[in-house]
């Protein structure tokens, strides 16, 4: 994968043109689709206007589990779940040097 920065600022526009819709994910299904690398699929379900088809599917899986190695509560955001993520993609972009070869170690 790429610099995480240029890569997470994509991801992180559509989950802002999500919620800026007016479009949100119950929390814990959000958290539970990161853990089992489906969430991805399930907002291309709900969302066909949802289009990650600039990232590989290893790229997606890598973004998961940086998603999932983030402590949640440490973001602040305690309902919608699409917010979370682009908490996720924001905390990622603000130290990118931590996240920057997470593929790198075998996740």
């Amino acid at each position: 994968m790429e610099h995480p920065v240029p890569r997470y600022s994509v991801l992180a526009s559509s989950f802002n043109q999500l919620i800026d819709q007016g479009h949100s994910m119950p929390i814990d299904e959000t958290k539970s689709r990161i853990h089992d690398h489906s969430l991805f699929d399930r907002l291309r379900d709900l969302y066909p206007g949802f289009d990650v088809s600039v990232y590989k599917p290893d790229e997606l899986r890598t973004i998961l589990s940086v998603f999932g190695s983030i402590e949640p509560a440490n973001l602040g955001i305690t309902h919608n779940g699409l917010g979370l993520c682009l908490a996720y993609c924001i905390e990622v972009m603000q130290s990118p040097d931590a996240y920057a070869g997470f593929e790198d170690r075998g996740i």
